[in-house]
């Protein structure tokens, strides 16, 4: 009986999951990876499942291009709460993970991710990031390979930076800027860092720069 009501427990929230993705706009292939449920049975839920506020879904590949997040400064400033908020929620691993495509996503790490992109949204509900966006973000902060985590030389802020782009030393939301802007609330000043955040990165810094280098400089900087 026991074992029932613990497949019944996941197939529930593998199920919820589900439904809170394709809320999202989350594509078919970007659900059955997290949720592990079908093809077949998400398609099913795409069709059948009706809300006011869903996002439509695009067509297409999902965002592939870690250069978005800081192509401009009111992206860069998102992706900064996005990242603390979803360091907060544990849905980006304390360490580096090489394999993040493929070994982060799951039941319990989607939970989390989800979570930290509701909250995003309810702070920000006109945010520029979308959920595809956020799903990219995660895997590149996990994977380290290009977006890194540091922290602002002013406020001592976590803050992302792209290993491929111009060095910033200060977050966005504390570097210089010509037109003046109105800053989201101040709810992303933290009181303590994740785990993972060092000062240089270096968990993810020594793996990785020599292998992807050559290759990744040559990769389009565009989404």
């Amino acid at each position: 009986m026991r074992l029932s009501d613990d497949r019944y427990e996941a197939d529930r929230r593998k199920y919820t999951l589900a439904l809170s993705m394709i809320e999202h706009g989350a594509r078919i292939g970007t659900v059955t990876q997290w949720t592990g449920l079908s093809k077949y049975r998400i398609q099913t839920l795409s069709q059948s499942y009706e809300s006011p506020t869903r996002t439509r879904r695009k067509r297409g590949e999902s965002p592939s291009q870690p250069a978005y997040f800081l192509r401009s400064l009111a992206l860069a400033r998102e992706s900064m709460a996005l990242t603390y908020i979803a360091l907060q929620m544990h849905a980006i691993p304390e360490t580096r993970m090489p394999d993040a495509r493929a070994s982060l996503p799951g039941l319990v790490r989607g939970e989390r991710l989800i979570s930290a992109f509701e909250i995003y949204r309810a702070l920000l509900p006109d945010g520029l990031i979308s959920f595809e966006h956020a799903v990219l973000l995660i895997i590149e902060l996990a994977e380290r390979r290009t977006l890194l985590l540091a922290h602002c030389e002013s406020c001592r802020d976590v803050m992302v930076i792209d290993r491929l782009g111009p060095q910033h030393t200060m977050c966005p939301f504390c570097r210089p800027h010509p037109r003046a802007t109105v800053e989201p609330g101040r709810l992303w000043r933290q009181q303590q860092f994740h785990q993972g955040v060092e000062e240089h990165n270096e968990n993810g810094t020594q793996h990785g720069h020599d292998e992807h280098d050559a290759g990744r400089e040559m990769t389009s900087r565009h989404e």
